[in-house]
């Protein structure tokens, strides 16, 4: 599998976004700047995290999620009135790709800005463990957006090649506020079906 672990983004911070639409195949999420409404995604399987995962501590709120959309940044950087909605994926096949995105409200102000440090742990089938260590994913000047949804400078972009092992590969994301002791843990997995797969 190729893995591409970013931490920048292409993409201008949307602070402004209020609420956040994600849909499903089980059911729609709606984060708030208060937290997540309607539930959290059913996994496939009971043992199996689902594809979108949110998580809260303290004032820190959290949304991780995989997405199949090619077009997430577009449907980011949308008017203030546009609610954008990703699907999530769960089973991806060879020649298949997906992006995780980190969504977080609530980060501590400190001397005028915002602070948020990412770090990534990627579990595949096989036992085989990647880490990226702890890294600076949100720094910015805080100009009032910190109830609203903010994008993450964090993501991993992967794509399913042949040969890759076959199963249930997780993504577990932890998010820490740099200006306060606040700290979330989320997990998501996807389902990879590849063709000739290592056993």
């Amino acid at each position: 599998m190729r893995i591409e672990w970013f931490a920048d983004t292409r993409t201008e911070h949307f602070w402004r976004k209020l609420m956040l639409a994600v849909q499903t195949a089980f059911v729609g999420l709606f984060l708030t700047t208060v937290g997540l409404v309607g539930g959290t995604a059913a996994a496939s399987k009971q043992s199996e995290p689902p594809p979108a995962a949110h998580a809260r501590d303290g004032e820190l709120s959290t949304l991780v999620l995989i997405t199949s959309d090619t077009d997430w940044l577009e449907k980011w950087n949308t008017p203030a009135s546009s609610i954008p909605q990703f699907s999530t994926a769960k089973e991806l096949k060879t020649g298949e790709a997906a992006t995780v995105l980190v969504l977080l409200s609530g980060l501590t102000p400190a001397n005028g800005r915002l602070k948020a440090l990412c770090a990534i742990e990627i579990r595949q089938p096989d036992g085989v463990i990647q880490a990226v260590p702890e890294t600076a994913c949100y720094d910015e000047m805080s100009l009032g957006q910190r109830k609203n949804m903010l994008m993450a400078d964090a993501r991993v972009e992967f794509k399913v090649e042949q040969g890759d092992p076959d199963g249930l590969w997780l993504f577990r994301i932890i998010v820490k506020d740099a200006f306060s002791s606040s700290r979330t843990a989320s997990e998501v997995s996807v389902r990879v079906i590849a063709e000739g797969a290592r056993p």
